[in-house]
């Protein structure tokens, strides 16, 4: 007959493993790759069609809805490298130099409790770098009697959608409470700018954070003088009207001048999101590199298949147990 001691002692070692094994997959950012399978949530591809990042989600399972994972690779497609950047999490953007990518960025052991979801600030990593080579963690109002550094410490700072200026100078993004930001790439200069809150007409201004989708688009024109903006954004939960607007903005050296050029209101076609799965992050949908050469099109598996203009077949496929 086995002792007390004996048979407890390779059940508390099979938990202690467990729990380790767990930890690591719940902590975003961490470079080890996840044991659940996630999805693709956002893909950019650089100008040169070098680099891919990906960001992924992994859908909770527990019932608090607090084991989730979030996390960004990039690829190499010449020499097939992966890197996973350090607490990477959210929306991707690559520069046009290709230097550059810029997406959120969670720091788990400044988080304290772990919730639902998690605040971010934006990140700036050299691309191919684990590291971030500097994070935007404050806010900047425009106006100058309100330009005192805060903390982005709430989650409607969260980076929605990012773009980077067609020469690289600086990069743009549109947080989940609908503010537009501006942050110059040139050392010094970095420091984030607030450049609009959209929507801007109060019967149409987000009740909560995860308001603003990641449907969401910002488009530079070809000599960056002009940005399109296009936000969408559901009303309450007890409402079923998506808001979508247009903006059209002249960056000028001393200001900038913001004009709505469209708005439309409609009932959403499909059914309601349930409240349990309304803050977690939708599959990105297709995407096409800059030149029009390439496609890349996001798997349920989680993996994401490159193709090559009026190819069937992919000439690679991203996964992470490669």
């Amino acid at each position: 007959m086995l002792s007390f001691k004996h048979s407890i002692m390779p059940v508390m070692l099979l938990s202690i493993v467990a729990l380790a094994v767990e930890a690591q997959v719940r902590q975003p950012g961490i470079p080890i790759l996840p044991i659940r399978k996630g999805i693709v949530t956002g893909a950019a591809i650089s100008a040169d069609n070098r680099t891919v990042a990906l960001s992924y989600y992994i859908h909770a399972r527990n019932r608090p809805g607090t084991d989730w994972f979030a996390f960004v690779a990039t690829w190499n497609l010449e020499t097939g490298k992966r890197t996973i950047p350090t607490h990477g999490m959210g929306p991707v953007a690559i520069s046009p130099d290709g230097k550059w990518l810029a997406t959120g960025h969670h720091d788990p052991l400044k988080a304290g409790r772990r919730r639902m979801s998690a605040a971010t600030d934006l990140a700036i990593y050299s691309v191919g770098e684990t590291e971030p080579a500097y994070r935007l963690t404050h806010q900047v109002a425009g106006d100058a009697k309100e330009a005192q550094p805060t903390p982005f410490t709430l989650e409607k700072y969260n980076p929605v959608i990012i773009a980077f200026h067609p020469a690289s100078e600086h990069v743009v993004w549109l947080t989940q409470g609908g503010q537009l930001y501006r942050a110059s790439l040139k050392e010094g200069e970095r420091k984030p700018l607030l450049l609009h809150t959209l929507p801007a007409a109060p019967a149409l201004t987000p009740q909560r954070a995860q308001d603003i989708h990641q449907q969401s688009k910002i488009a530079f024109a070809k000599d960056g003088a002009q940005l399109l903006v296009t936000v969408v954004c559901e009303m309450p939960r007890d409402q079923t009207v998506t808001i979508k607007q247009t903006w059209s903005f002249d960056i000028k050296p001393d200001k900038v001048e913001a004009t709505l050029t469209e708005a439309t209101s409609e009932p959403e076609a499909q059914e309601k999101t349930p409240p349990d799965k309304r803050d977690e992050p939708a599959k990105a949908g297709p995407l096409w590199s800059a030149d029009g050469s390439i496609g890349l099109l996001a798997q349920e598996d989680g993996t994401a298949k490159l193709f090559r203009k009026d190819e069937k077949e992919p000439f690679k496929v991203l996964r992470l147990d490669d």
